[in-house]
């Protein structure tokens, strides 16, 4: 894929991790682009497609922004390592967790405790697949 078309993507998830945090699943970042930047996930949804509709092999998600978060990686913004998958993300047993540079590698939010805060289910729901359309 080439990697342009993931340059609308760039700046608004560089927005969607947060200097002070823990480690995030990648989960949250996904969330924060979504209800951030509706239109632009949606539009991203649309075209590649995403795991709430059923499995596929190619997602927005594992193609698009996956590919525009290591992006930021190389560029210095971000950092990642691996852990734990939870909620709507088990499936696939370990994701990238994201952070600021700098932060600590024992720090870490899931997926399913940032749902919790947020008083939602950890797993996809109607609301959630609610406005996208699927390729």
């Amino acid at each position: 894929m080439r990697e342009g078309v993931t340059d609308d993507l760039l700046t608004p998830l560089g927005t969607c991790v947060i200097q002070g945090e823990p480690f995030v699943e990648y989960g949250i970042v996904e969330h924060r682009l979504r209800t951030g930047f509706p239109a632009l996930f949606a539009g991203h949804v649309a075209e590649q497609g995403h795991s709430m509709f059923g499995p596929r092999t190619y997602t927005a998600s594992s193609v698009r922004f996956a590919l525009a978060l290591g992006r930021l990686e190389r560029m210095g913004e971000l950092v990642s390592k691996y852990g734990p998958a939870t909620g709507a993300w088990r499936h696939n047993g370990q994701v990238t967790y994201w952070a600021r540079p700098g932060t600590p590698a024992d720090q870490r939010l899931t997926w399913a405790e940032y749902c919790a805060r947020l008083g939602r289910p950890p797993e996809w729901t109607d609301e959630d697949r609610r406005g996208l359309s699927a390729p």
